[in-house]
């Protein structure tokens, strides 16, 4: 089938190669679809601003900027050519907080994981920038000792998010 999309997708099976995150599995691998051009360079700015469902759990939003990146490894795009960035404000915020902090928040046992830091830091290997809205994070009185390593900060996730589109990055909500 020939329509105007082949400038921007092709239709082909997925790559056969495993996820680079495996913690999110990608549904009909076995047909052929329409993916992004392996080609091509993709800018994706997810604003996350879900709030999480069960403390215990990964946020759903994180899930699905995870799926986007496995989505992209799939259609045979190298990480060099996925410019991605998951920005962090509003109710999503308290799922940036080290272990310790991220307990004491949800009134989880003392020994509890941020069920989320393995799937950002994952995010973060395959070069996907992490960063939080320091508004969001001085609003709801977090200290700056209790952010998990490696976020980056952003005086304003609005802002920043404003001037991250204007630069051509698609905008997508998680």
């Amino acid at each position: 089938m020939t329509t105007g999309w082949n400038h921007w997708i092709s239709r082909q099976p997925p790559s056969t190669s495993p996820s680079p995150i495996d913690d999110v599995p990608l549904a009909g691998q076995e047909e052929a679809q329409w993916l992004p051009l392996a080609h091509g360079t993709y800018r994706a700015l997810f604003q996350w601003t879900t709030p999480s469902a069960q403390a215990g759990m990964a946020n759903a939003g994180l899930l699905r900027a995870v799926r986007a990146v496995n989505l992209f490894a799939a259609a045979d795009v190298p990480a060099e050519r996925r410019h991605m960035i998951v920005l962090v404000s509003g109710a999503a915020t308290p799922c940036l907080l080290e272990d310790a902090a991220y307990a004491r928040h949800y009134g989880l046992p003392d020994a509890s994981n941020n069920p989320n830091r393995v799937l950002i830091e994952a995010l973060q290997r395959e070069g996907v920038g992490v960063m939080v809205c320091l508004q969001a994070w001085h609003g709801q009185g977090f200290a700056r000792d209790t952010l998990l390593a490696d976020i980056e900060l952003a005086q304003s996730g609005m802002t920043v998010g404003i001037a991250l589109q204007n630069a051509g990055f698609a905008l997508v909500a998680v």
